[in-house]
């Protein structure tokens, strides 16, 4: 036990966090975009859970059988247990990469791995917002200190691998652990948690398996530190101070903080989410809104497109973000000429174009074909704290239509509605009253038991 006087570690001040952290304390605001979290996570699962992915995931752990505690999203009456549900559900949840943002995807690991334990312990609504809060806390500000100076594909920076601790801390928050217990749980976490892939390596190949990370590994790995711990299981007592070995320290903290402690539980990272309006990278997000201002006043059809150039910053420009045609759903999901293609002949993009069929679209091959990528030396040098686009578009018959945004929409300085938000969720749950389900998740915190609550909702599956 260590002393109450002794300055805290800055794994014992994420500890006190964890542990004084409490929805009644939290601001409106923050507790409001918890459930809008929530929300985005559970309708990307849903829909998730119906990709090849997710029922290879799912179904291996339905097959494992064992103590029904936890729902898997997107299934009716079904059960496991609840680490396979935060690993079968945190997988479903990025499979379509249309799960939230901020800087890795902490839905996929903190929701999932939130909602499964707060399934098995009937916990309340109010306590799994709180529990959110707590695990984004922690994705948000350790990815952000432990990411390469160089950039992405320079250094090892899996923001899954890192996201454990998140998952990890919001079970610890549920589970009501002590702080030698949650020291424990995040020791436990930093000892097993899925190993990072050493993306300077990952950077040069041109093709993306079908697993592209280890959201749902992560989630998984979260549920049982934090049960282990709850236990007994003891383990290296500050595992995030001290040399880290492999990873990198940036000289200053994402989101202006000095460091992962700093103004710990005065300032929420989790407003600074980002949340998708387009199944698809992140980064291509900036083209396809400014594609949508070209055609504001001027619908286009494919036939008549001779070109369309994108003047962006370079890693969208790079072999990982242009494959054409793509070889494999995660290909499109990342090709900037594909998506480019499939927003025009679809008329945006939809989540149902990427399938093994749908990818093959020879209309939407041919256009991608003549989507052309050039670095923009403004875009890039705003690169990766604003990510912009200009996009022209160059008719058969001499005719340019042009578009442009500095960063796209979804973030807190253009967020989308919560209207737009629970629409997203209704066209991804396909739900029977898909607004009403979608409005309750979004007052979460009225849930006296989430076991009660996820019986009814998956009642309308």
């Amino acid at each position: 036990m260590r002393p109450a006087t002794a300055a805290p570690t800055l794994t014992g001040a994420l500890v006190e966090f964890i542990n004084r952290t409490r929805f009644a304390d939290l601001p409106a605001s923050t507790t409001a975009q918890a459930a809008r979290c929530a929300l985005d996570s559970i309708g990307c699962a849903i829909a998730g859970a119906r990709t090849e992915l997710g029922a290879l995931v799912a179904g291996m752990v339905r097959g494992a059988g064992g103590t029904p505690e936890s729902a898997l999203l997107g299934t009716s009456g079904v059960r496991v247990p609840a680490p396979a549900a935060a690993l079968a559900n945190g997988t479903a949840a990025n499979a379509l990469d249309f799960d939230d943002t901020l800087l890795g995807h902490p839905g996929a690991s903190v929701v999932q791995a939130a909602l499964a334990i707060a399934d098995a312990e009937r916990a309340s609504g109010a306590d799994l917002l709180a529990a959110i809060v707590v695990g984004y806390e922690l994705c948000g500000r350790l990815i952000g200190w432990l990411r390469p100076s160089g950039g992405r594909f320079t250094r090892i920076w899996d923001t899954a691998t890192l996201q454990t601790f998140g998952a990890a801390a919001a079970v610890a928050s549920l589970l009501r652990l002590t702080a030698a217990q949650t020291h424990a749980a995040l020791g436990i976490a930093a000892a097993t948690a899925p190993l990072p892939r050493v993306r300077k390596v990952a950077s040069f190949t041109t093709h993306r398996p079908m697993l592209k990370s280890a959201w749902g590994w992560s989630a998984e790995a979260g549920v049982r530190a934090a049960r282990l711990a709850a236990a007994g299981l003891t383990a290296q007592d500050d595992a995030l101070d001290g040399d880290l070995g492999l990873w990198e320290r940036a000289a200053e903290s994402a989101f202006g903080l000095g460091h992962p402690a700093d103004r710990l539980g005065e300032t929420y990272v989790i407003e600074r989410v980002e949340f998708k309006p387009y199944p698809c990278c992140r980064f291509i997000h900036p083209v396809l809104d400014a594609l949508r201002i070209a055609f504001e006043h001027r619908a286009v059809v494919a036939a008549e497109i001779a070109e369309i150039r994108v003047a962006t910053f370079a890693l969208l420009g790079d072999a990982y973000h242009t494959a054409v045609p793509p070889a494999t759903v995660s290909d499109a999901q990342f090709s900037t000429p594909f998506c480019v293609a499939a927003f025009v002949i679809d008329d945006g993009l939809r989540a149902d174009r990427f399938t093994r069929d749908g990818i093959g679209d020879p209309g939407i091959v041919a256009l991608a074909q003549r989507v052309r990528i050039e670095r923009d030396d403004a875009f890039e040098y705003a690169y990766p704290a604003r990510f912009g686009a200009a996009v022209r578009v160059r008719t058969r018959s001499g005719e340019e239509l042009a578009g442009r945004v500095d960063h796209p929409r979804g973030g807190p300085e253009d967020p989308l509605p919560s209207a737009e938000l629970i629409e997203k969720f209704q066209t991804l749950a396909m739900l029977r009253g898909g607004a009403a389900a979608g409005q309750r998740i979004l007052a979460l915190e009225r849930e006296p038991d989430v076991r009660v609550w996820m019986d009814e909702f998956h009642g309308q599956v």
